[in-house]
């Protein structure tokens, strides 16, 4: 009961919506191989397939699968309005994930720089903080790019007791 309350106040993203954005990003990629792969050939030479000819395939068996996928996820009688995560969860992987798809060139090669961290800055990050804990110091190697930004990073050491959101 609790579940559709959230999902009404729009508490999160829904099932139905997850699954709609995950049918129309898999079939961008279906479309991508079908036009890639058409362009280096996807026909029948007179050796054999050419190199793209099951490539452009897998990328018909995509679109299609990805298509049943949206249709169900709209218009199915069974579709699940209940919420798949909440903004306050999604936030977090957010944060990570479209500053690394937007902006920054591939990792060519990089470093690990281990630094200390104020458990005060934890939330931040999406961690919750123990109360009372926030003059800790955690330890955590974070991965730095050939063009100094950071990539990734790893808590090492937890001198206080924080953990993080289930």
């Amino acid at each position: 009961m609790e579940q559709k309350q959230d999902s009404l106040s729009g508490g999160g993203l829904s099932h139905r919506a997850a699954e709609a954005i995950a049918a129309v990003c898999i079939f961008a990629t279906g479309v991508l191989m079908i036009v890639d792969n058409y362009k280096i050939g996807a026909g029948w030479a007179s050796d054999g397939p050419e190199s793209g000819y099951f490539p452009l395939r897998i990328g018909a068996i995509l679109c299609l699968a990805s298509l049943v996928v949206l249709l169900k996820s709209l218009f199915g009688k069974q579709r699940d309005r209940g919420i798949f995560v909440t903004w306050q969860r999604l936030k977090p992987v957010l944060l990570v994930l479209l500053p690394t798809a937007i902006g920054l060139p591939e990792l060519e090669s990089g470093r690990i720089v281990r630094v200390e961290l104020a458990t005060a800055m934890l939330p931040a990050y999406g961690f919750d903080v123990v109360p009372g804990s926030e003059s800790g110091v955690v330890e955590a190697d974070v991965l730095v790019g050939q063009d100094d930004q950071p990539r990734a990073i790893r808590f090492v050491n937890l001198k206080t007791d924080s953990r993080r959101r289930q």
